[in-house]
């Protein structure tokens, strides 16, 4: 693994670290009705995980916050395809000018070729794989 990834992956982890530090709330309101209990679900902001926000306006009920775990989930996958991608790319762009910058030696641009191939494989697969979670997610909501 080259210096350059580590980096990439690191800051990747620090930025996961701080989506579960600091996750995205929601507010819910209930409130009695003649019938039944009324319930309004609002996005709320991301704060630290030991304190949950309060409502800037608060309707006259009782409200909770808690955590927006769809919301959460897709963030992280977000942040983990971004990082997986550039550093899968970095890695297979930094092999394939090594071989590139090798001097008096053939240069083997199949490999390099195939390389590149299963880079643009992993990527596919991993946005595939990202965008079937998020809509499970979203479909099980």
């Amino acid at each position: 693994m080259s210096k350059g990834t580590r980096i990439i992956t690191g800051v990747g982890a620090l930025a996961l670290t701080l989506l579960f530090a600091f996750p995205p709330w929601i507010y819910v309101f209930r409130k009695a009705g003649v019938s039944s209990i009324v319930e309004l679900v609002v996005p709320g902001p991301h704060r630290f995980i030991v304190s949950p926000p309060e409502p800037q306006n608060p309707i006259t009920g009782n409200y909770i916050s808690r955590f927006d775990l769809p919301r959460l989930l897709v963030e992280a996958l977000f942040i983990i395809f971004i990082t997986v991608t550039v550093a899968v790319l970095g890695e297979f762009i930094c092999v394939a000018a090594r071989q590139v910058a090798k001097k008096n030696a053939d240069i083997n641009y199949p490999l390099i070729r195939r390389r590149l191939e299963f880079a643009a494989k992993v990527v596919l697969g991993i946005v595939a794989l990202c965008l079937l979670v998020a809509t499970l997610i979203f479909a099980l909501k």
